[in-house]
Parts: structure tokens; C-alpha cells; sequence
């Protein structure tokens, strides 16, 4: 989320964790969550989507991998559909 400047805020990874945790094991709200940090409920979705799928939050890097980066390593399962 880009402040009033139009720069990105820099979050740690240990803040990203802390809110990703509130929002998986304590069931808070998203909304919630969103109204007590200062951070949009679309990235607290993300970093929740991040910690469900056991990714370590900001290792490197404040982007996640691309969306589609694990199909480009994935073996093709045929190259033509099946027909009758």
C-alpha cells in the first residue's frame, strides 16, 4: 500500500508474520486486523494466503514469487487433449 507520497511502507518480516498469525490461528477478522495495523485487508490477505501455505514471509525479498512460477517447473501431463 503505497502511503500518501506514493512510496511503499516497508514491513518486516517479523511484523508480516505477526499479522499473518493473528489472522490464521486466532481468527480474527480480516477487517479487524486491518483497522488495528495500519495495512490494507487485501495485504493481510495475501500474507495470510503466505502462512497458510507454509512460505517463509519477506525471506528475501518484500514480492512473493510470480503466481505461475511452480507450473513452469512442473512436468507438461500431455501435449494434446484427448479426442472421443
Amino acid at each position: 500500500m503505497a502511503n500518501s507520497a506514493g512510496e511503499r511502507r516497508p514491513f518486516s518480516a517479523r511484523f508480516k508474520a505477526k499479522v499473518a498469525v493473528e489472522a490464521v490461528r486466532e481468527g480474527k477478522a480480516i477487517a479487524q486486523l486491518a483497522g488495528q495495523y495500519p495495512v490494507h485487508p487485501n495485504q493481510i490477505s495475501e500474507w495470510k494466503k503466505h502462512c497458510r501455505n507454509g512460505l517463509v514471509i519477506g525471506a528475501g525479498s518484500s514480492h512473493p514469487p510470480p503466481r505461475n512460477a511452480d507450473r513452469a517447473l512442473a512436468p507438461k501431463r500431455g501435449n494434446y487433449p484427448m479426442i472421443g
